[in-house]
C-alpha cells in the first residue's frame, strides 16, 4: 500500500479569546481529521482500482512483479425463508422456486403425492410438515431421495429436506411407534389427546355383578377388584374326559362274539351301546368301563336302559364293582341278555 499524501491543514480560524483554548484545541483537532480522511480516501481509491485490475505488472531493471486478484464469487441468500406454503386440503403438489426456504404445509385425510422439481435454482432448501392422517409421500422427478426413490412423513411429523441438482437430501424421521391412541369400547383415556403418560381405564362389561347362590360365598360383598367365590360342603365335582370305545371291555354277560357299537360322553356320564353275542351269560359280567381320569373316590354308577332292538321287557344292571377308577356292570342271574340284541345305556358315575 503506498504512502498518504501529506496533510494540508487550514489556519486557526476562531479568534483568540472567543473561546476556551481547550475548545479551540477540540475545533482544531476535528478539522484536521477531517482533512485526513477526505485525502486518505482519495489516495486509497486509484489503489483499490489498480488493484480491481486482472493484473498488474512493474518492471524495474531486470525485475518484473505481477499481482493477481482473485475474485470471489457471493450469492444472495433468499429472502423468503421460513416464509410459509399453507398446502391444506390439497393432495397433490409441485415444488416450485418459491418454496426456497419456505415450510410447506400439509393437511388431509387422504395421501398427499408430491414431486420434487428438479429445475431448480440452486441452492435451494424447504421445510415440510404433515398435519394430516394422509400420508405425505415425495417423489423427485429424477434422481432419488436419501438414496431411494420416495420419502415418506407421516401425521405429526417434520423434516427438512435440500436439493443438489440431481438428489434430494430429507432429514431422516424416527420411527413413529404409536402415533395414536384410540379408546375403545368401555376404555377411558386420560389426557384424550394421549399424549405425555397416558393412563388407560377400562370400565367393567360383561360380568357385572356376582351373586351369592345356595352354599356360596362372596369375598368382598361388593364383587369388585380380587373376587373370592367359595362353596360351602359338597367338595367339587367334576366330569372327567372324554370316553371311547377303547375305554370299554365287555364280558360273559355279553355273550360270546359281542361287539361295542359306541360310546359317547364323559367318565362322569356317558352312553353305551352294544350288541350282545351268542349265549349270553346270565349274572355275568356285561362291560366294563375304565375311566380317562380317576374320579378321586368310589363310584356308583345310576344307570338307564334306552333301548333294545327287540321286543320285550326292560332289564336293569347290577352294578356290581366299582372304584374310583373303574366300574362294571352284570346281568341278574335270573335274566340273563337276549343274544344278538342292541342295547343302550345311559350312566352317570357322581
Amino acid at each position: 500500500m503506498g504512502t498518504l499524501s501529506p496533510s494540508f491543514r487550514r489556519p486557526n480560524i476562531v479568534p483568540i479569546g472567543a473561546a476556551h483554548e481547550t475548545v479551540i484545541s477540540a475545533i482544531q483537532s476535528h478539522d484536521n481529521s477531517i482533512t485526513d480522511l477526505n485525502q486518505a480516501i482519495a489516495t486509497q481509491a486509484g489503489q483499490i482500482a489498480a488493484l480491481k485490475s486482472p493484473s498488474s505488472t512493474t518492471t524495474s531493471g531486470s525485475t518484473s512483479t505481477t499481482t493477481q486478484v482473485s475474485t470471489e464469487n457471493v450469492t444472495e441468500v433468499t429472502t423468503d425463508i421460513f416464509s410459509v406454503n399453507n398446502q391444506t386440503g390439497n393432495t397433490s403438489y409441485v415444488t416450485a422456486s418459491s418454496d426456497n426456504g419456505a415450510i410447506i404445509v400439509f393437511d388431509d385425510a387422504s395421501a398427499v403425492a408430491v414431486t420434487m422439481n428438479n429445475g431448480l435454482t440452486l441452492p435451494w432448501g424447504c421445510f415440510i410438515l404433515n398435519l394430516g392422517v394422509g400420508l405425505v409421500t415425495l417423489t423427485p422427478q429424477q434422481g432419488q431421495i436419501n438414496n431411494a426413490s420416495t420419502f415418506a412423513i407421516a401425521q405429526g411429523q417434520f423434516t427438512s429436506i435440500a436439493f443438489d441438482g440431481m438428489n434430494y437430501w430429507a432429514e431422516p424421521i424416527s420411527a413413529a411407534g404409536v402415533t395414536q391412541i384410540i379408546a375403545g369400547t368401555n376404555i377411558t383415556i386420560s389426557p384424550a389427546g394421549g399424549t405425555g403418560a397416558v393412563t388407560v381405564n377400562a370400565t367393567s362389561s360383561g360380568v357385572t355383578q356376582i351373586v351369592a347362590g345356595s352354599g356360596i360365598s362372596v369375598s368382598p360383598v361388593g364383587g369388585t377388584g380380587v373376587v373370592t367365590v367359595t362353596a360351602s360342603g359338597g367338595g367339587s365335582y367334576s366330569l372327567g374326559g372324554s370316553l371311547t370305545t377303547g375305554n370299554v371291555t365287555l364280558g360273559s354277560g355279553a355273550g360270546s362274539g359281542a361287539t361295542v357299537n359306541s360310546v359317547s360322553g364323559l367318565d362322569g356320564n356317558h352312553q353305551i351301546s352294544i350288541t350282545t353275542g351268542s349265549s349270553p351269560t346270565a349274572g355275568g359280567t356285561v362291560f366294563t368301563v375304565t375311566f380317562t381320569t380317576s374320579r378321586g373316590h368310589v363310584t356308583y354308577p345310576i344307570m338307564q336302559i334306552l333301548a333294545v332292538s327287540v321286543g320285550g321287557s326292560y332289564i336293569n344292571l347290577d352294578p356290581s364293582v366299582s372304584s374310583a377308577t373303574a366300574y362294571s356292570a352284570a346281568s341278574y342271574p335270573s335274566a340273563g341278555l337276549a343274544a344278538s340284541t342292541t342295547y343302550i345305556w345311559n350312566t352317570s358315575c357322581p
